[in-house]
């Protein structure tokens, strides 16, 4: 995310106003791309399980800026 100089609120933007993307993948797996006027941000995130906290999350396995 640093080198795509994004926050986690743009992922968060990206994954909430984004559309699905790419090839399909497999369960478990999301894909969303945003497009501007001069570029394209992708996100792929990953369903996991945590067990400290005993709850589901979303791990953030790939983040992208194409301008």
């Amino acid at each position: 995310m640093k080198d795509c100089h994004m926050t986690i609120f743009d992922v968060l933007d990206v994954l909430e106003n984004g559309i699905d993307s790419g090839p399909k993948r497999k369960k478990g797996m999301i894909e969303r791309t945003k497009r501007s006027k001069n570029s394209v941000e992708k996100v792929i995130v990953a369903e996991s399980y945590n067990y400290d906290i005993c709850e589901d999350i979303w791990l953030i396995c790939h983040v992208g800026v194409t301008r």
